[in-house]
């Protein structure tokens, strides 16, 4: 096949910007890709990720930067991206990649692009003296002319993939979509990238983030540890220019109203006014082109698709109808997470409504809430449970037993306003029953907790908790019962959110816990019903949900506190004082009716009783 002179002399320059590079893919492998970003979010695109890395190996930068995660929408052409910059890495440097991917069927795709491009420009290769010597099911190889070999070796996530033969590139394919022997391969398969020859290791990481307990997100949120660089793009990043003829730029401005959030509304001034002023507060207002009045896409692309370069259509660029068809058939929640790479999914959640901002409260917030004070300066969370103790505050325990993995305790306190104050929190792993018994103590000791609500699965265990001044509360385990006590807690039906964690070391891995703890998937990836064991946080929301179930169960009795407080934390009340003023506040929502102390409604479903706390059954 004859070759054209002209590129020949282009095909082994190196890249010097973002749109040398796209031209070299354009040229060579006939593909055109999408470059620039416009989304103020995003901080790259497909080409402007690919020349990043490529300039890394290129200038030998990896021990500074030792790697990219790319987090992108979905159908954002992910898997042909590292696909082409593995073959131009090893064009240009004669590199040896390894290329991991999640699933067979994502291996197969990436060694099909690898093997197309390859042959279009096989005879490129073989004029400057190169010859492809191996194109198996999963490895490609190149004889360079000074007889050292170079290849892309394409590999399943399995414990045998994962311990490849070591090289200075890996990159690693859709990372949310493993199996659990999958990341068992992918943990092996982080050790394959090397340094080799003055150049590496390079690590490329894509995938679109799919759940918030997902092994991607995870990578996310350990760059800090890691060093690795993130870049991403969404959906309307790689959108095509929003010809003329659609918002029709010869008109005169109008003033629209766009949803904060999706799902995408796009609504007159007229519209707006008739909202309800809660409703109000999810838009705002644009100024936008005349022909973006109907369309669907303008919350979310603000005008900036009119903006565009006029070259940037047409190749891999998506066009408009297609981007706005794929919101039609997505749901919010997904769209947010694969289109428009906001945040992850909540799909699978065992606790999707909690959220930092109102069910998280620094030590400064906590003491102010409770004290109605400021808090003295460089207050500690000693500082904070030493006030509540001095207060008079009761305390709870919910506990999981370390069989598998970590025991687990969860101190907590119902308090005068009715939230729920997880104050403390303990997960240890490796423990003897022994030492199990001495941690215990020293919260017994610590907070004298009037009752425990310990795992029922280890009867001899709560039988000495009982010996040593630990009253242990006897109940049947109800897992969607517990569950569902403690959601009402993060978000009630009132909209007002009763859960609060004081964050403080020990109880990070709470707050991790309930943002991720998940349901098991089953084999089509849907949620089942059965909370996933195996995350490291499994037992501490055990505890939680303990707890939860035996304090706010809607079977059971309402809890308050044995001895309360007034609500700016001066000197503990008269607890009859409090159920006086009780009954005082309730004649007068009852217009002078009152209120039985205990009983049940005509359908005999819904139970209360607002006795003395302290008669509860031990």
């Amino acid at each position: 096949m004859a070759i054209d002179e002209t590129l020949a002399k282009t095909f082994l320059i190196p890249f010097t910007n973002p749109v040398h590079m796209q031209n070299w893919i354009d040229n060579f492998l006939d593909v055109k890709l999408p470059l620039g970003h416009i989304d103020p979010d995003s901080n790259s695109s497909p080409i402007e990720a690919m020349f990043e890395a490529y300039v890394t190996y290129r200038d030998d930068k990896c021990l500074q930067v030792p790697g990219y995660i790319w987090l992108s929408s979905r159908d954002s052409g992910k898997t042909l991206c590292g696909s082409i910059l593995n073959l131009i890495l090893m064009i240009h440097f004669k590199a040896q990649i390894s290329h991991l991917a999640a699933i067979k069927k994502q291996s197969e795709k990436s060694l099909q692009y690898c093997n197309t491009f390859l042959r279009k420009v096989r005879p490129y290769l073989e004029h400057f003296g190169r010859k492809i010597i191996g194109e198996s099911k999963t490895k490609i190889q190149v004889e360079n002319e000074d007889g050292s070999i170079s290849y892309i070796d394409v590999i399943v996530a399995t414990l045998s993939g994962g311990n490849s033969e070591h090289c200075p590139v890996a990159t690693y394919d859709e990372l949310d979509t493993l199996s659990p022997q999958g990341l068992i391969g992918y943990r092996e398969a982080k050790l394959i990238p090397t340094r080799y020859k003055g150049r590496g290791p390079l690590t490329i990481k894509f995938s679109t983030r799919k759940f918030a307990f997902g092994i991607f997100e995870q990578e996310i949120q350990d760059i800090a540890k890691t060093h690795e660089t993130l870049l991403r793009w969404n959906i309307i990043d790689i959108t095509e220019r929003c010809e003329d003829s659609r918002h029709k730029p010869e008109l005169p401005k109008i003033e629209r109203y766009i949803a904060k959030d999706l799902p995408l509304r796009n609504i007159s001034e007229a519209e707006y006014i008739a909202l309800h002023d809660k409703e109000k507060a999810g838009f705002d207002k644009i100024t936008s082109h005349a022909g973006c009045e109907g369309c669907q896409l303008l919350p979310v692309c603000k005008t900036r698709l009119a903006a565009r370069s006029p070259d940037d259509i047409g190749g891999l660029y998506k066009p408009v109808d297609f981007t706005i068809r794929q919101f039609r058939i997505t749901s919010p929640d997904m769209a947010a997470a694969q289109l428009m790479c906001w945040k992850p999914s909540q799909m699978g959640l065992v606790y999707p409504r909690f959220e930092e901002v109102g069910n998280i409260l620094s030590v400064g917030n906590a003491f102010e809430q409770f004290s109605g004070m400021q808090p003295p300066p460089n207050t500690t969370i000693e500082d904070l449970i030493n006030f509540l103790i001095s207060k008079g505050i009761t305390f709870t325990v919910g506990g999981d037993w370390g069989h598998a993995h970590a025991q687990a305790f969860l101190v907590s306190a119902v308090m005068p306003s009715g939230d729920w104050w997880i104050i403390d929190s303990y997960s240890v792993p490796g423990l003897e029953f022994s030492e199990i018994l001495a941690l215990a103590m020293r919260i017994r000791d610590r907070y004298k907790p009037k009752m425990w609500y310990m795992d029922t699965s280890a009867p001899m265990f709560i039988k000495t908790f009982k010996k040593n001044g630990m009253p242990c509360k006897k109940f049947d385990k109800d897992v969607m019962g517990g569950i569902e006590s403690v959601r009402t807690r993060i978000l009630d039906a009132s909209g007002r959110r009763r859960l609060k964690i004081i964050r403080h070391d020990r109880t990070e891995l709470v707050i991790d816990g309930i943002k991720k703890h998940h349901f098991k998937l089953d084999s089509m990836g849907q949620p089942t019903q059965d909370p996933d064991d195996d995350e490291r946080w499994s037992d501490i929301c055990d505890s939680l949900r303990y707890s939860g179930q035996n304090l706010f169960s809607p079977k059971g009795n309402l809890h308050s506190p044995t001895t309360p407080i007034d609500i700016i934390g001066n000197a503990p009340v008269d607890p009859k004082q409090y159920q006086d003023w009780l009954a005082q506040k309730v004649r007068e929502l009852t217009h002078g009716q009152g209120f039985e102390v205990s009983g049940k409604d005509n359908s005999g479903s819904v139970f209360w009783d607002f006795g003395d706390p302290s008669n509860e059954d031990k």
